[in-house]
């Protein structure tokens, strides 16, 4: 079985967090962790600790970041060259994106879902007065 996590920069994650579980009812496999004022070492703690969980209940993770580069994502991205594959890494994630590739968890592999979810974040940004 496959888990997403959402980190971010802010509670932006524990929003889309929350608005995926509004629209899609429980997701046991969505998690969120976000960088507070606590500061990096509290996050990079708290990350450790969550994926040493995560890669113990599940086969493989997919983690959604706010923006390449940050804290977040560079945090994370030193549990993708410690795993053995079974750890992605995507960014600018948005709620369409998760709403696409959550109801996948159990059927797609972690290429596919990575693959899926940028077609849609993509997809999902759109400048409505040139669409009008």
């Amino acid at each position: 079985m496959k888990a997403i996590l959402l980190t971010s920069h802010g509670r932006f994650c524990e929003g889309l967090l929350d608005a995926s579980r509004m629209i899609l009812g429980e997701t046991p496999h969505l998690y969120a962790l976000a960088l507070d004022d606590k500061g990096v070492d509290h996050f990079s703690h708290a990350l450790d600790l969550l994926i040493g969980e995560l890669n113990q209940k599940y086969d493989s993770l997919l983690i959604l970041c706010d923006l390449k580069g940050g804290t977040p994502y560079n945090q994370s991205l030193k549990h993708v060259f410690q795993s053995d594959g079974n750890i992605k890494i995507l960014t600018g994630m948005n709620l369409p994106m998760i709403l696409e590739i959550y109801p996948q968890l159990e059927t797609a592999g972690l290429d596919d879902l990575v693959r899926k979810a940028s077609e849609t974040g993509k997809q999902a940004i759109t400048g409505i007065n040139e669409v009008l």
